[in-house]
Parts: C-alpha cells; structure tokens; sequence
C-alpha cells in the first residue's frame, strides 16, 4: 500500500508561510511571522480510519484483540462489586441475633467470596497487560509508518513547495502528530473501551438489583452534564490557546537555531529573542488562566458527587426499612456501582478537556 497517497498536500500542515497583515522577520531566506489564530473547523470521524489505514492487517487483528480483552476488563471490576456486596451481605446476616447462620456457614461463605475476588483480580490483571501491550505494540507500528508516509509524500512534492515549508514546522508537525496517535492508540483506545464496558456493565448490575435506587443514585449526572457543557468552552479555549502560544515560540527557536550565524550577522537577535519572550509569557498567561477555571468546574462536580452519596444511603436505607429491599448488600452493590460509573465518567472528562 502506497501510505504517501494519504497525503494529498503536506504543505496544509502548520507552517509559517506569510499572509497578508502579518508581522514577518526575514533572516537567511527564512520567514518568520505572527499572525492571529483563526477557528479551525474539527476534524470529521472519517480522519480516525483513515489513521488506522495505515496499519496491516496483522496490526488490525491485535487491535481487535486489544479492545476485547480491554472490555472484558472493564467488566471485572462492577462484577467486584456483587462479590463485594454478597460479602457484606454474610456478615450482616451472621451478625444478626436470630438469623440462623452458623460459624460454619459463615466461614465458608466469606473464603468463597474471597477467592472470586483474587480470581476477578487475576483475570481484570492479565486481561489489561493483554490490552495495553497489543495496542502499545500496534500504536508505535502505525506511528512509524505514518511518519514514513508523511516524509514520502513531503519528498514528493516540487521544490518550490519545499522551500515554502519551514524545516521547524516540518519536525514540529512530525513530531507531535506522530507522538500524539501513538498516545491515543496505546493508551486512549484501550482505555475507552474499558470505560464503556465498565458503565454499560455497572449501569446493567445497577438496575438488575434496584432501579429506584439507582435512579437515585444517579441524580446527580444531569447536574454534572450541565457544569462540564457551561465550563468546558472556556477550559479549551485557555488549553488551544495555550498550546498555540507554544507553538509559535518553539517555531521562532528552530528557525533561528537552524540560521544562527546569519541571526548573529545581521544583528537580530534582540529583536528575535524579544519575540520569543513575548509567546513564552503569552504561554504562560493562558496557563495560569486554566487552574482557577478548572477550579470552577470542578468544584461543584464533586459538591454533587458527594451530595449523591449521602442520597443513595438515605434513600437506600429508607427502601431497606419499607421492605422495598430485602438486603443491605442490594444497597452496597447499587452505590459502588453507581459510583464506579460515575468517577469513571468524570476522569473520562477530564482528560479529554487536557487532551
């Protein structure tokens, strides 16, 4: 397969070709401008398979494997939970005057409990080293020919694109975009396939054992919707800005590296270090702009998380005491569950807002 033919034109990639109203320092035939970020529209779904396009057919079938073994791991730990809630269960009914649980019972009910646990242990443990190998494996394979596709149909193209493309644009592009879909096969792919089989499957244990109280157990996820869809706007547009900002200062450094003699000859590195000055402190501005957003969006997340808490025990225990619930382990099985479900969603959250 040809992988250069997924290039069409790698002069679309960042670079630092002039445009009319920017600010440009010419040193050695090498332009260097500012210009201001426009919106850039995101890129469509097609673009993800398109990435993978790049990978044999032998890469296809590990990452098919990958995602299997990255659900069923995910499903491990909520099936934890009833081994958990049965455990509590058998202490409440031995511990209870009258119940009719003997010694014996009672230990062998909780070393059975305890075995599940160490086996769901063992099978979550081999399950997600199967998981983040076969993608870590696949991740540097697909990165390594999209680099290689990327230099081929760079090469490919007239010289007079070459000499329009910046040598640090081109190494920054290559760079970060390689190391970025490396990141996101090894450890986001897995990684969401392991969290959609870890809700879909608490979300499902949930409902089985107590609907109400799952419901009102999970009161709190509108809430939670409403805050992240208000406050995360502001959050990423702190982080593109940010990253931008980095952008332009890193390109001003190679290009200057890259032409230091004729920088020093002509006398421009006051000006050229000014320049890189002012985007370094532009970085540094829209970062300290992140942490007390962050602080804004996080705090009434988690104000609803724990008020969920206190909720799910009030109204568990008020099901358990109408007869509506017949074991307290039925009440331990739906809150841990529940807030499986919801920690996973919210760290699902927050990382994409950094990424």
């Amino acid at each position: 397969m040809d992988r250069s033919a997924n290039f069409t034109n790698p002069s679309e990639k960042p670079t630092v070709i002039p445009k009319a109203g920017d600010e440009v320092v010419k040193v050695d035939n090498t332009i260097i401008k500012d210009s201001k970020s426009k919106d850039v529209k995101g890129p469509p779904i097609s673009n993800y398979w398109r990435i993978l396009s790049f990978g044999t057919r032998l890469e296809h079938a590990v990452l098919i494997l990958a995602i299997a073994c990255a659900a069923a791991s995910g499903v491990a730990l909520p099936l934890m939970n009833i081994v958990f809630g049965t455990l509590i269960g058998n202490f409440n009914e031995y511990f209870v005057p009258g119940s009719g649980v003997t010694k014996r019972q009672f230990k062998d009910s909780v070393a059975q409990n305890a075995l599940y646990i160490v086996y769901l242990f063992i099978g979550k443990f081999v399950l997600t080293y199967v998981a983040m190998f076969c993608c870590r494996t696949s991740s540097l394979r697909i990165s390594a020919a999209l680099r290689l596709g990327y230099l081929e149909a760079l090469f490919a193209q007239p010289v007079r694109k070459l000499d329009e493309v910046s040598a640090g644009a081109v190494a920054n592009t290559i760079t970060s975009s390689a190391n970025t879909i490396q990141l996101s096969i090894s450890d986001r792919l897995s990684a969401l396939f392991q969290s959609l089989a870890l809700v879909i499957a608490a979300y499902a244990i949930a409902f089985r054992y107590s609907w109400a109280l799952t419901l009102a157990t999970s009161a709190g996820i509108l809430f939670v919707i409403i805050v992240y869809s208000i406050t995360t706007p502001f959050v990423l547009k702190s982080f593109q800005q940010m990253e931008k900002a980095d952008e332009k200062h890193a390109t001003v450094a190679a290009e200057v590296v890259s032409s230091i003699r004729t920088v020093f000859a002509l006398g421009a590195e006051a000006k050229l270090t000014a320049k890189h000055t002012r985007w370094v402190n532009d970085s540094h501005k829209y970062a300290m702009k992140i942490a007390p957003q962050l602080g804004m969006q996080l705090a009434p997340i988690y104000f609803a998380i724990y008020a969920c808490y206190a909720l799910a025990f009030w109204f568990g225990l008020k099901l358990y005491r109408e007869g509506n619930i017949g074991n307290v382990s039925t009440v331990i099985i739906v809150f841990f569950s529940v807030l499986i479900g919801k920690m996973d969603n919210l760290l699902c959250l927050q990382v994409r807002d950094v990424r």
